[in-house]
């Protein structure tokens, strides 16, 4: 029988588990309705061991919508973007809190850089489309609406896109 190893984290400063590690537990769990709250903590535990980990922080602001805190989402959501300027789905999901929460503007401003960053994100043309409406400005919201269309012909939100136009424009071509 071989003997016991001890070993002393204090001096040890590597921790036992990476933040990639935590990322992929809590990846395997996140959309498990009674997990939501252990994900939560390894992705907190993930972004204390690495905290320039965007993709925790992303993910993080996921569950917390799922839990109905969309501040605290925002927050998430907004250090994701500050440390992964290039995702466009980072600004994507800020941009669709701002809209939930009221915030016209700033979800203008996050849905426009998600869609610079990536034109065929459908969704993210419905709801610029819908924070155009929302601050009056239905010639914008029109445009964004038939770019929505042009994706995703047969989309979640076609016929709603389709009624806005009707409704602004009286056309859908």
């Amino acid at each position: 029988m071989g003997e016991l190893i001890y070993v002393d984290f204090r001096a040890n400063r590597k921790p036992a588990v990476t933040a990639a590690e935590l990322v992929e537990v809590a990846l395997a769990i996140d959309d498990i309705p009674e997990r939501q709250l252990e994900a939560l903590k390894l992705y907190e535990q993930a972004i204390a061991i690495e905290p320039l980990n965007g993709v925790a922080w992303c993910n993080a602001g996921n569950i917390y919508v799922r839990l109905g805190d969309l501040n605290e989402a925002s927050n998430c959501y907004a250090q994701a973007v500050r440390l992964e300027p290039n995702d466009g789905c980072g600004y994507y999901n800020l941009g669709w809190v701002h809209l939930t929460l009221g915030r016209y503007h700033q979800a203008v401003e996050c849905l426009t850089a998600s869609i610079k960053l990536d034109p065929k994100l459908a969704d993210a043309h419905y709801n610029l489309a819908l924070a155009y409406s929302k601050l009056d400005k239905p010639g914008s919201a029109d445009v964004h609406f038939r770019r929505y269309l042009r994706l995703e012909p047969n989309g979640h939100w076609a016929e709603m896109a389709k009624r806005s136009i009707r409704f602004k424009l009286g056309s859908v071509d």
